[in-house]
């Protein structure tokens, strides 16, 4: 057996020679290679192609279609594979020009050069996305086409991450779906690929990995679009994967031209786009708007449809119909459901998907978890584990695709058959049908999947209630309390303004969430008015959700058009006032400062994490005393909401506060390694950190972690929202609550915060210094103002590799990574270069910004302009003051947020770092940033803010500061830590370290120094930057200073 590389060297294929060989687990030899099996698909591939070419589904040399060898001797996952080559003319294929591969990928057979002007043979680059479709979804044949209508449904709505069409007979033709069903194709985003990529190979497993989610994400679907770039589409054979791909063609071109009429093709009744006036009939003016052209966003139609997205249990059905119905008939029926349904290919999937979970379980330890027999030990011992599994993971309440999977069929079953009934309150259908009438286009959310939402509506007890309906969602979008799954939802949809759609819901936290998806859709120039929502649905039957959506749609038209109306009344009206925890008090405890109005808005949620590593394990039982005894009595704002007076300015306002609802402790599964806990505790800040607080009680809550990680042996998580106060505020609160662990009669200490010394020449300075000194900050301070005006209004940073650029990128999950440096040895650095400790940090934070730019793009996209925003305290303090001194009235050092921010650029690197000065970056740094605090230009930023909110309200004013935060790269800030180790309730402090989260960019660094360490924590948008390989860098650029500063003489 020989190995060789195809011509660009990108693929390593494996030939064989007379010999024979062994490969998964049956005997391959040089024979079966030209046997008639694999000639007579070699042949079929050709053909097709020769088929699909005058379609247009392969011009060019673009396209693809790779089949399995069937062989009823050999098992599917072992076939053969032959696929189409890249490169080549296919309306001139012919059998000998087809690979053939091996079950795993690698090339067995080779195609025979080609005499000039043909190019030399190379496998198609689809191949690794080919062999995991072949894996995930265990089919025969898939099928990739390059057709116009493919990629042009894709360019309609550019952010849409589905294609989504009903009510067409083509439908009929998927697998799986009817003419009443919701057709959902996911759409991912092409990656480009060039010949002469070094990486082609990583680029390709790259391509491949990003289409492993939306195949898992969507069981039901058969395709994937790619933007801008073409389908794939698969099946159990070649008739059956062409025949599928005939349909999605069909209902891509139907869209499209549904599009260019004016016609909505994902209603149910594809009526015509109106706009609002039209709609309401508000306005003579009744003309659609309509445009002809190209199919990009700015021709599409004046958008005039209103919105509406529902919840399913306790909105339209009863909460009990779910807990008292659906789950007991799923768990009493699993073992008939399964028995007799064992040999179909459906239960053999379920059964796969169940097992893959079981062995996860079983190796990371989690309670209930059992071994399941060998399929050999029959069925019913088979039948019998599984029961056993998924009773446990119903009985902790499991979100489990495998399990949602079962529950699905066992629920359908019992719906086809009338043994259930999908029970909806009584004024659901009506509502659905005045709707629909109305051209509100109606769409559910649910954490069901989205074929059990069609199934029980679909056998309702009034009927088939599918008609109603334009689209489903479920948690493929993500979890219901998180902001992005319903910022997600508003693109897909295609809605222009937030205010178009109602959001009903029963649940306060979901409601929450879609609050704050209107804030990021604001930024992007939707003109957001807000989501409403309706909560108290056990007490209101669904009649006045119709009545409540009329309201809300007349408020939105008003306001929009005229400024008038208050939702509030309207609230009122329906008696649907939103409840906060009980007040106790009846006058406002005190303003909300201008920053926390900012912070709080419409525009910006930003909430601050602390941290702390315990070193034993942590006793939760004093919680709640602690809590009232010694943490709401520190600030009022504790006990506080925020909240709007009668002349609408925001107000704190005294509640009584029901502890229980603020504190948090997660359950993970028992006796695994630290090192697992490390990878729980990683997601559950994910979790937390994308969640939104509740506004109807205190901005706070805390998490109690009682696993051991290999940093601690159990963890406690404070979330603060930043309304409440700066980080300076925010650690003296924290530290109010902490005491000297080996003394706690001592107060704790901190490192001075000394100035640099004036010198005593300097005071007999000549006029003539003191004028150029003068002249040179008041340049200063117009060069500094101005590029901070123009970087927080027109000027944003291009897209690199830490900063996406990405709309709602605030919304997007985070990770959250540390490292830890020697004080001492940052303070060695820092004397021999004769600068202050935040000057070789910085230099730090910036080399090695650098080091990871550079390591992981060209040249030119390393040193792309990037600006980070520094954060600075305002108040002229040397050290913290208690809380009980930052609340008084004359405060020297007031409570809340006390800060302001430099834009500083940061420092480019040479192309070969290695040869660089690190140095260099310390001493930019600390030219930059002194020159920046020299200057007035904070003081002007602090009065424009100012200027801002007098005339222009709160509300322009934090969009002023989204729009700063945004257009920057990164932000810098840090704090102080005590000198001595520090304990809570006897429980001593191992580090302690924050995080800002809520930041529209896509890096966020913090420092803290405690017990002579410095916590650096690092938050990187998950997915987009690297948190691991950012950290090396960080810790490189440290070592490299160190070094440098060593060979300083």
């Amino acid at each position: 057996m020989g190995t060789m590389n195809t011509t660009n060297g990108s693929v390593t294929a494996t030939v064989l020679d007379s010999q024979q060989m062994v490969h998964n687990s049956f005997t391959l030899s040089q024979a079966y290679l030209e046997s008639k099996e694999v000639t007579e698909t070699k042949s079929l591939v050709a053909e097709l192609c020769r088929q699909f070419y005058p379609l247009g589904w392969f011009l060019g040399t673009g396209g693809s279609i790779t089949i399995k060898v069937h062989d009823d001797s050999i098992p599917r996952s072992h076939q053969l594979v032959v696929m189409s080559p890249s490169g080549a003319q296919k309306e001139r294929m012919v059998a000998e020009d087809i690979y053939v591969l091996s079950p795993d990928g690698l090339i067995l057979s080779t195609p025979p050069l080609k005499p000039h002007p043909y190019q030399p043979p190379k496998c198609t680059d689809c191949a690794p996305l080919f062999m995991k479709a072949y894996e995930i979804c265990n089919v025969g044949v898939v099928i990739h086409s390059h057709a116009l209508e493919a990629c042009l449904v894709t360019m309609i709505n550019p952010l849409s991450k589905e294609f989504r069409i009903t009510h067409m007979e083509m439908i009929k033709g998927i697998k799986g779906h009817g003419y009443h069903d919701e057709l959902v194709v996911p759409i991912i985003e092409n990656t480009a690929m060039n010949e002469s990529s070094q990486n082609l190979l990583v680029k390709r497993l790259f391509l491949s990995s990003i289409v492993v989610r939306p195949m898992r994400a969507y069981p039901r679907t058969t395709a994937i679009l790619v933007r801008n770039h073409g389908v794939f589409v698969w099946g159990d054979s070649w008739i059956t994967a062409k025949t599928q791909a005939e349909y999605y063609h069909y209902l891509f071109d139907a869209a499209i031209k549904l599009h260019q009429l004016g016609l909505d093709w994902s209603s149910p009744t594809h009526g015509p786009l109106r706009n609002v006036n039209e709609l309401w009939g508000l306005s003579g003016n009744h003309s659609t708007g309509e445009k002809v052209g190209t199919l990009g966003l700015e021709y599409m139609i004046e958008p005039s449809q209103r919105y509406l997205l529902l919840t399913v249990e306790g909105t339209m059905t009863p909460m009990s119909f779910v807990t008292e119905t659906l789950y007991p008939y799923a768990h009493d029926n699993f073992g008939k459901h399964l028995a007799m349904t064992y040999d179909t290919e459906e239960a053999k999937h379920d059964i796969h998907l169940l097992c893959t979970q079981i062995q996860e379980d079983l190796e990371q330890g989690v309670a209930g978890a059992v071994p399941v027999p060998p399929h050999y030990a029959g069925k019913e011992p088979v039948i019998a584990s599984l029961a056993a599994n998924v009773e446990a993971m119903m009985k902790t309440d499991r979100k489990l695709i495998c399990l949602q999977q079962l529950q699905y069929h066992i629920w359908r079953t019992g719906l086809q058959s009338n043994e259930l009934v999908g029970l909806v309150f009584e004024d659901v259908p009506e509502a659905l049908e005045r709707w629909q009438t109305s051209g509100i286009k109606a769409y559910i959310y649910s954490s069901g999947s989205r074929e059990l939402q069609q199934l029980l509506l679909a056998n309702s007890n009034y009927g088939d209630l599918r008609k109603y309906l334009c689209g489903y969602f479920d948690t493929t979008v993500g979890n219901k309390h998180v902001a992005h799954s319903y910022f997600e939802i508003l693109q897909t949809v295609g809605v222009d303004r937030p205010a178009d759609m109602l959001f009903v819901t029963d649940n306060f936290q979901e409601a929450v969430a879609a609050r704050a998806a209107v804030s990021a859709a604001a930024h992007f120039e939707l003109k957001s008015h807000g989501i409403y929502f309706a909560q108290q649905m056990k007490q209101i039957s669904f009649k006045h959700f119709v009545l409540f959506s009329i309201y809300i749609y007349i408020y939105i038209y008003s306001t929009i058009n005229s400024n008038m109306g208050s939702v509030a009344d309207y609230k009122k009206a329906m008696n649907l006032e939103l409840n906060v925890e009980e007040r106790n008090d009846d006058e406002y405890s005190e303003p909300v400062s201008p920053t926390g109005q900012y912070f709080n808005s419409s525009a910006l949620s930003i909430c601050v994490l602390g941290i702390l590593d315990s070193e034993v394990p942590i006793d939760d039982s004093p919680t709640m005393a602690l809590l009232k005894d010694v943490f709401l009595p520190i600030n009022p704002r504790f006990s506080s909401v925020m909240v709007k007076d009668e002349n609408g300015t925001k107000q704190w306002k005294k509640v009584e506060v029901k502890l229980e609802n603020h504190v948090n402790i997660p359950v993970f599964p028992s006796g695994l390694s630290p090192e697992s806990y490390d990878k729980y505790l990683s997601d559950y800040l994910t979790n937390i950190a994308m969640e939104q607080l509740p506004q109807s009680r205190p901005l706070w809550n805390i998490h109690i972690i009682k696993y051991p990680t290999s940093n601690a042996a159990g963890t406690l998580i404070f979330k603060l929202h930043h309304a409440l106060g700066d980080g300076y505020s925010l650690m003296g609160a924290l530290l109010s609550c902490l005491q000297r662990a080996e003394d706690p009669s001592v107060p704790l200490t901190f490192p001075s915060l000394t100035f640099a010394p004036i010198n005593p020449d300097q005071k007999s300075n000549s006029i003539f210094r003191s004028l150029q000194t003068g002249l040179s900050s008041a340049f200063n301070t117009v060069s500094d103002f101005g590029w901070s005006l123009l970087k927080s209004s027109v000027l944003e940073d291009g897209r690199t590799l830490i900063r996406s650029g990405d709309p709602g990128v605030e919304f997007k999950p985070i990770v959250i990574s540390t490292i830890t440096f020697s004080l001492d040895h940052i303070k060695q650095i820092k004397t021999k270069l004769g600068v202050t400790i935040n000057d070789v940090i910085t230099g730090i934070i910036f080399l090695g910004t650098r080091i990871y730019m550079q390591g992981t793009s060209s040249d030119k996209l390393s040193n792309e302009h990037s600006t980070a925003l520094v954060l600075l305290n305002t108040r002229i303090i040397g050290g913290y003051k208690s809380v009980k001194e930052m609340v008084k009235a004359d405060a020297e050092s007031p409570w809340g947020n006390q800060f302001g921010f430099l834009h500083v650029s940061i420092p480019e690197l040479n192309t070969n770092f290695e040869s660089c000065n690190p140095l260099e970056f310390v001493w930019k740094a600390k030219k930059l940033i002194q020159r920046k605090r020299n200057s007035r230009a904070v003081f002007l930023t602090g009065q424009l803010l100012e200027g801002l909110r007098k005339y222009r309200g709160p509300e322009v004013t934090a969009k002023y500061i989204h729009s700063t935060l945004k257009n920057s790269s990164m932000t810098i800030s840090n704090l102080i830590g005590p000198v001595e180790r520090m304990a809570l309730a006897d429980h001593p402090v191992k580090s302690l370290y924050f995080m800002v989260v809520g930041v529209p960019q896509s890096l966020t660094i913090t420092m803290v120094s405690y017990m002579g360490k410095l916590k650096v924590a690092i938050g990187t948008e998950k997915d987009f930057v690297d948190p691991q390989k950012f950290k090396s860098c960080i810790d490189d650029a440290f070592q490299m200073m160190l070094k440098a500063a060593h060979e300083i003489s």
